[in-house]
């Protein structure tokens, strides 16, 4: 089968399974930095403190996950492809799906 290769496993290079990602994360994580920076051009060591801060709340988080209680906000639209997305995959695993158009 052509999808076996000795150099590339399917997981780095195919999303079959995995949840619809964006960017929106990252640029809201920087929005945030940025109102706690609570102004531009920052110099080196209050950058680093800001991060070191930053850095400080990963493991709250990592434990807040793993609960449960921590969540991401996704718009509705994301939402509804994530759903057709997983209802795909679930059909074409029963071999009841061979072409998904969306």
């Amino acid at each position: 089968m052509w999808l076996t290769n000795n150099v590339w496993a399917v997981e780095n290079w195919s999303v079959y399974g995995r949840s619809v990602r964006t960017n929106n994360d990252v640029e809201g994580w920087h929005n945030r930095l940025n109102r706690r920076a609570k102004k531009g051009n920052l110099s080196f060591y209050l950058l680093i403190t800001l991060l070191f801060d930053e850095a400080k709340e990963v493991p709250m988080q990592c434990k807040l996950i793993r609960e449960k209680k921590l969540h991401r906000h996704q718009s509705r639209r994301t939402r509804a492809t994530q759903g057709r997305l997983c209802a795909a995959w679930d059909r074409y695993g029963k071999k009841r799906l061979v072409q998904v158009s969306f």
